[in-house]
């Protein structure tokens, strides 16, 4: 319902932009590892990506790591597999564009896989580009 509010609010555009972002996201995501959830093989058309595997432990572990970097993301049931649920429609409205999107996979890796937690100074710099 809010990224419907949005959508309405910023125009046709933003909706582009977060589809566009999305699909940058979820590309660079199975890039590093993270298996997505997919419906036919396809990535998703919507402002919601959802992580399904890759993790070094479980989806809440993960989440919580991702958390401690301050990037916000929630863990849900889809489909039947515990997965890492995150939107990209409020980065979008930021301002945040397909680089930006390649760079928060990429953290994703640095503090899920390799917990590096000087990613999180980089998360915090890249946040502030954008307030």
């Amino acid at each position: 319902y809010v990224t419907i509010m949005e959508m309405a609010a910023h125009g046709k555009l933003y909706a582009e932009q977060i589809v566009k972002n999305a699909d940058t996201f979820s590309r660079e995501l199975i890039t590093q590892g993270f298996n997505l959830v997919t419906r036919k093989e396809q990535l998703p058309v919507s402002h919601m990506v959802g992580i399904k595997g890759g993790f070094p432990q479980d989806n809440q572990a993960s989440a919580a790591r991702l958390y401690m970097a301050d990037i916000s993301c929630n863990t849900k049931k889809i489909f039947g597999d515990n997965c890492i649920r995150i939107g990209v429609q409020e980065l979008t409205r930021r301002g945040m564009k397909e680089e930006e999107m390649r760079c928060i996979a990429r953290f994703f890796k640095r503090i899920i896989h390799n917990e590096d937690s000087s990613a999180a100074l980089e998360v915090q710099q890249l946040n502030n580009r954008f307030n």
